[in-house]
């Protein structure tokens, strides 16, 4: 089986132009910036990836299986401080969180250290781009930082100053807030070029995802999801629209390959999990949970056989696995009591300094 990880569509695979965001809606403030005191390296090839992390309330469903043997073990690590959003390329590892916090393990979560971040801002997300020195993370007050360049951690000044809550890597830059608020950063010559939207309704925008079709009419074009208060936004070959109006409190997309479709998740505080493979028709995708899960991270095999991971209050870790047709959930046992708020692929973090490695 060969799995495609999921998400903000960070792989090799040759894609097509994403949508002009400029056309969500005629009413969309916008305003550009250019930033050249980053450096502007060519662009890598991305690793796919997914990124999701708020809040689920689940309603009950089908009971899960009985647990799984324990999978999940507890790492050691130089802080206390909750921490709220966590990145791998299966090498490096960031986590970031309350104060500022920013996690760093080199090695694959054998050895971690505290890096410095300039800020005693909340952060709430982190993604790095594969096979170079350079990551993000956003979070409050329009919180934004990029590290690169041999020079550490550095502010930047994007013009957005509401709460960023999610944050989203591809060929482009993706990250969301509240007030309606999408930023957009691409590389020039000069540095990064960031442009700031306001989606209409306004709504408070927890977490973005994306997902690169290569079969579906269009071809080649990026599918992108937004979860909100006032529901999922998404965007695919038939432009934006408000998808479902059943809030949304999490997003998680894995990209497509050219025998198989890709696949967006979408979870709200009702316990509805949907998912679609064109950003436009959506159906349900059951993970039977009756608990409040916080983060997703999910991938998927050339067969379109969608595998998710989800966490969640209590220490709640839910895979979730199986066909096109067909999945189930179990529960793995994880150790801990404390609230988990974001997976990906194999680490997952939450309250209290708490950061799990999946075996």
């Amino acid at each position: 089986m060969v799995l495609v990880m999921a998400g903000c569509a960070r792989d090799g695979l040759p894609g097509g132009a994403p949508p002009d965001l400029a056309t969500v809606d005629a009413s969309i403030d916008a305003h550009t910036i250019i930033d050249a005191s980053m450096p502007s390296p060519s662009t890598p090839d991305l690793a796919a990836s997914i990124d999701a992390h708020t809040i689920i309330d689940a309603s009950p469903g089908p009971p899960l299986p009985d647990l799984a043997p324990p999978r999940w073990v507890a790492l050691p690590v130089p802080t206390g401080n909750d921490l709220r959003g966590v990145w791998t390329d299966r090498q490096r590892v960031w986590a970031v969180g309350a104060q500022g916090t920013i996690l760093f393990s080199p090695d694959d979560g054998a050895t971690w250290q505290l890096q410095p971040s300039g800020t005693t801002a909340d952060l709430e997300d982190v993604a790095g781009v594969p096979g170079t020195s350079e990551a993000f993370a956003v979070g409050r007050g329009g919180t934004m930082l990029h590290y690169g360049g041999g020079v550490g951690w550095t502010p930047v000044h994007a013009g957005v100053t509401v709460d960023l809550h999610g944050i989203c890597m591809s060929d482009r830059f993706l990250a969301v807030g509240d007030s309606g608020t999408v930023l957009t950063g691409s590389r020039n010559t000069g540095g990064w070029e960031w442009t700031s939207y306001v989606l209409s309704p306004p709504a408070n925008l927890r977490a973005v995802a994306t997902a690169v079709s290569y079969v579906i009419t269009p071809p080649n074009y990026d599918i992108v999801s937004i979860a909100s208060d006032q529901g999922l936004f998404a965007i695919g070959a038939k432009g934006w629209q408000v998808v479902d109006p059943t809030v949304m409190r999490t997003v998680a997309g894995v990209n497509g390959a050219s025998d198989g479709q890709p696949n967006v998740f979408a979870l709200g505080d009702s316990g509805q999990s949907l998912i679609s493979y064109d950003g436009a028709q959506w159906s349900p995708f059951p993970i039977g949970a009756t608990m409040r899960l916080n983060g997703a991270w999910g991938a998927s095999n050339f067969d379109c056989a969608p595998q998710l991971r989800a966490v969640g209050a209590g220490g709640l870790a839910i895979l979730v696995e199986g066909s096109c047709s067909a999945q189930s959930g179990v529960v793995e046992t994880t150790g801990t009591t404390a609230d988990l708020y974001d997976v990906w692929y194999d680490f997952a973090v939450g309250d209290h300094g708490t950061v799990l490695h999946r075996n």
